[in-house]
């Protein structure tokens, strides 16, 4: 989650993310290409049909890129097309923004509880609060409804002061000038922003962090250079990713040792770690898969077993 000191201004949040912006490209543009993937053995991939009829055609191309930078992956795709997200061919610009609030107020309803909890929660908003009681409310609904009524609806007082601030960024009563975050969402926004400054901007609001940010820039928006280290799935499939790959895993700690790739400074976890949790490594080795870094995800969360329906 994104936290904002109290004294902290407009002007100050949009410094830090200017800076943030600057190190995550000056951090992506040292990274080299990895010898690892240079030596294994190339050979001529095919998708099968079955992919094409499933999925739009950026992503079958991203599916070919990755089985080219390492056909090890083969068996893992080709157990047959994804069942979740980067399906269908519609366009940004096919899609209204109160879609994207949609999917963004989703994520703030459902963080830390469980699928069952969460769409009982939506359930009674649909029902109280939006116009037709049929529909997921609109961002005037939620924004002219008080914290504490939308805590009788289930949401925390944090989630219903979250959503609201939310969608006021989303409405088109409000200039950017009146909107604290210094944000303005619309159709235009999201059909030319690119996927660092999406991100950026949706953590200055508060309840969206990095993993949600991620989830919604691949799931609502379709963008598939995402990478998200931290995700629980990811990390599990890292892990069997590079539990055959020793000598991978030497190479890019062999970057950090000589300073090549700098590491972040990252208070050591506590304890035996089940899986990996070396975000720098896992980006590293991530980058290798650019332009196509949320085709790897999926690869991955398939070899952890992750049920990615539930993350949409």
């Amino acid at each position: 989650m994104t936290k904002r000191k109290p004294d902290q201004t407009k002007s100050d949040v949009s410094v830090a993310s200017d800076k943030k912006r600057i190190k995550i490209k000056q951090i992506e543009s040292i990274i080299p290409d990895l010898k690892y993937y240079s030596r294994l053995s190339k050979s001529k991939v095919s998708i099968p049909s079955a992919f094409h009829k499933t999925h739009r055609p950026e992503f079958i191309k991203g599916l070919e890129f990755v089985l080219n930078k390492d056909p090890s992956l083969d068996a893992y795709i080709k157990q047959g097309p994804f069942d979740s997200g980067l399906k269908t061919a519609t366009k940004v610009d096919e899609k209204d923004s109160e879609f994207y609030f949609e999917k963004l107020a989703s994520g703030l309803i459902s963080q830390q509880l469980s699928g069952k909890a969460a769409s009982s929660i939506k359930q009674k908003l649909v029902e109280n609060v939006s116009q037709d009681g049929k529909s997921f409310p609109l961002t005037s609904d939620f924004y002219s409804r008080k914290e504490e009524e939308l805590r009788t609806y289930g949401l925390s007082m944090k989630k219903g002061e979250y959503i609201r601030r939310l969608s006021k960024a989303f409405m088109k009563d409000f200039d950017i000038d009146e909107i604290e975050e210094g944000v303005k969402f619309d159709k235009d926004y999201f059909s030319k922003i690119d996927d660092v400054n999406l991100r950026l901007d949706l953590e200055k609001f508060k309840g969206v962090g990095p993993w949600s940010s991620s989830m919604f820039a691949m799931f609502a928006m379709g963008r598939l250079d995402i990478f998200e280290a931290s995700d629980l799935g990811i990390r599990r499939g890292f892990t069997v990713y590079l539990k055959n790959r020793p000598e991978l895993q030497k190479e890019v700690e062999g970057l950090f040792s000589e300073g090549t790739v700098s590491r972040m400074k990252r208070k050591p976890s506590i304890g035996k770690q089940k899986y990996i949790n070396d975000y720098e490594l896992m980006n590293v080795v991530a980058h290798q898969f650019k332009p196509y870094r949320s085709v790897f995800m999926f690869v991955l969360w398939r070899m952890s077993d992750t049920i990615v329906e539930a993350l949409t």
